[in-house]
């Protein structure tokens, strides 16, 4: 543990006390001795059991103070050392401090240098704040005639704007008959193109329709029509992809006024058939080829589950 200054003086003082208090001790023991070997009124056992504890108490006082002197001893050296090395401190920062006044004093005196190259330097800048002055007043007359300059521009630029605004709105209004006009071509195109379906559409109509796998069909396009005939192979792949059952067809040909694909059906059909039919014909219109759904006559037509596609023209 370390101790301070002030701990160690109380510290001190406490045993120095305590080294008085057994020397009156002592002081007792030897009164008591005294009384024993002095006092003839006292019998011999009275006199001797006073002297026994007074040299019990002699020795006892003599130990405690011995302990005390060692240990007041200790603590005293234990000052004088703080004392020297709070000596040795307060030299070393007197030392510390002539060295810093020292340091102190060079620089005020840099600093006096300093001051005269700044006055010197002020007088340079006023100098050149006076030729800024001038150079100043110069820029301020050429701003003047850029700024005339500059209006006669904006004049123009404001004109010029006009004429580009003006020239755009007809950009627009030509860029909007060009596209007007593209789309009437687009539109024209696919109404000449022939109707088709990609390998795509193909396996999805196939893939709506696999459920109905079995169902019975014919299909009959216009034979003179290549349009005709060409949509009506596609529908056929598709369907034989689904697993439909392919009955060919007893008509010859279709006749003139058919517009799409026809699906019929018999009225009393199974509702599986029903199903297929109207399956098909939401599977085409899907894919963007026109179709409806038709009902055949009834009478003198037995009832049957085959569905009949008739491949009509496009338009």
């Amino acid at each position: 543990m370390i101790f301070t200054s002030s701990d160690l003086a109380s510290s001190l003082h406490q045993w120095e006390l305590a080294e008085y208090i057994s020397e009156a001790f002592v002081i007792l023991a030897c009164a008591g001795e005294l009384v024993a070997d002095l006092a003839t009124c006292l019998t011999e056992r009275r006199r001797k059991h006073i002297e026994r504890w007074s040299t019990i108490l002699l020795v006892a006082a003599l130990s405690v103070s011995l302990i005390c002197l060692v240990r007041t001893n200790e603590l005293s050296g234990q000052v004088i050392g703080s004392l020297g090395d709070k000596a040795e401190e307060a030299d070393t920062k007197a030392k510390k401090a002539i060295a810093d006044s020292s340091t102190a004093l060079s620089q005020a005196k840099d600093a006096l240098t300093k001051s005269g190259e700044a006055a010197e330097s002020l007088g340079k800048a006023e100098d050149e704040a006076s030729k800024a002055q001038t150079a100043s007043s110069n820029a301020l007359t050429l701003a003047h005639d850029a700024r005339q300059e500059a209006d006669s521009f904006e004049k123009d630029i404001v004109s010029a704007k006009k004429q580009a605004t003006e020239a755009e709105a007809h950009l627009a209004e030509a860029r909007q008959l060009a596209a007007n006009a593209a789309q009437g071509t687009a539109a024209i195109t696919a109404e000449l193109a022939d109707r088709t379906l990609t390998d795509e559409q193909v396996k999805s109509i196939a893939d709506k329709l696999k459920f109905y796998a079995g169902q019975e069909y014919d299909i009959t396009p216009y034979r003179d029509s290549k349009e005709s005939v060409g949509i009506a192979e596609r529908i056929f792949l598709a369907l034989r992809l689904a697993k439909w059952k392919f009955l060919p067809s007893k008509a010859i040909g279709l006749f003139g006024g058919v517009v799409g694909v026809q699906v019929w059906r018999h009225p009393d059909a199974d509702e599986q058939t029903k199903a297929a039919a109207a399956g098909l014909v939401a599977a085409l219109l899907h894919e963007g080829i026109q179709a409806e759904l038709q009902v055949q006559n009834s009478e003198n037509n037995p009832k049957h589950s085959i569905i009949s596609l008739n491949v009509g023209a496009k338009r």
